[in-house]
């Protein structure tokens, strides 16, 4: 069975991300093209780049128009502004595509996340919001090794450094932190301490502190840095691990005396977790096609975008 997929906008994440780089995989375009059994078109409101993008990958490119048919593919992914994806994905489950991949965050408004969720309950879409550490498999590993630290020790603390949006990348560390401790996030006690709109002017880069299930969270949001920033430590009694170089690598430490610094256990690092971080999305979005599973993560991860933008009312520009 050949797969019919979709991929409306070929921006970055879409498309630009990796074009250049054999060795990556970080887009919707590559991963598809790298994954066996796939044939996928393209759509962009930029005809230069569709023009690069369908050379690039041999792809033909299609036009949406408001009656556009989605129903013909079997997944669509979204990787378009974040102001757009309301509508996008009100076609799409509206036509029951079986699975659409959809960029993070799910929407930028309540009313919006509201109508999508009831939407979701009605559709036979299933929707792949695409937070993409939580599909790598070194995060499975990760969540097996904190799951067997909490049977003797608890975490005592929780520090996330992020940049260029509470929503569109904080989030990713707060669904990384849900993922790993199957808990939701509920921002209880959140103070701000800072807001910038550096990036974009629906979503500022937020400092604040709060807590979740009574650890204290730090939030450090960096503005304007001309690098990615994505670190995420959780210190236990007598180990601390470390998320760093954007999730690309996690380091495990522990103190070998009650009182004592701590040192790295190198053997446990992983690295190189997101050379290739769209593979394992598309896989997931595979099995949910051919094995007709509903184990989406739609609604956990809209969910968390709602209480996101609920905080979002008290900050000002």
């Amino acid at each position: 069975m050949v797969i019919k997929a979709l991929i409306i906008g070929c921006g970055n994440i879409g498309a630009l991300y990796d074009l250049n780089d054999p060795k990556k995989v970080w887009t919707h375009a590559k991963a598809f093209s790298r994954t066996k059994g796939i044939d996928f078109v393209i759509a962009d409101t930029d005809n230069k780049i569709l023009e690069k993008i369908s050379k690039q990958y041999k792809v033909s490119s299609v036009k949406i128009t408001d009656d556009f048919d989605y129903a013909k593919f079997d997944i669509v992914s979204i990787t378009t502004p974040t102001p757009t994806h309301f509508d996008y994905l009100q076609g799409l489950m509206t036509q029951n595509v079986p699975v659409i991949i959809c960029e993070k965050p799910v929407a930028a408004s309540v009313d919006e996340l509201n109508i999508l969720l009831q939407l979701h309950g009605h559709s036979k879409s299933k929707v792949l919001v695409n937070y993409i550490r939580r599909f790598q498999p070194e995060y499975s590993v990760l969540k097996k090794r904190i799951s067997a630290i909490l049977k003797n020790d608890s975490c005592r603390a929780i520090a996330v450094k992020y940049q260029r949006g509470f929503l569109n990348n904080g989030g990713h560390a707060f669904d990384l932190l849900e993922f790993l401790f199957d808990r939701p996030v509920l921002f209880e006690k959140f103070h701000v301490q800072s807001a910038v709109f550096d990036a974009f002017d629906y979503d500022p880069t937020i400092t604040a502190t709060c807590n979740y299930y009574d650890i204290p969270v730090s939030i450090t949001g960096v503005t304007n840095a001309a690098y990615p920033v994505f670190e995420i430590e959780l210190f236990f009694q007598k180990q601390k691990i470390v998320i760093c170089h954007s999730g690309d690598e996690i380091r495990y430490y522990a103190a070998s005396k009650k009182i004592a610094p701590l040192s790295e256990n190198k053997k446990l690092r992983q690295t190189g977790i997101l050379k290739e971080y769209m593979l394992p999305v598309v896989e997931v979005a595979k099995y949910l096609l051919k094995k007709n599973s509903n184990a989406d993560n739609f609604i956990q991860a809209a969910e968390l975008n709602r209480r996101m933008v609920n905080l979002l009312p008290v900050i000002s520009k």
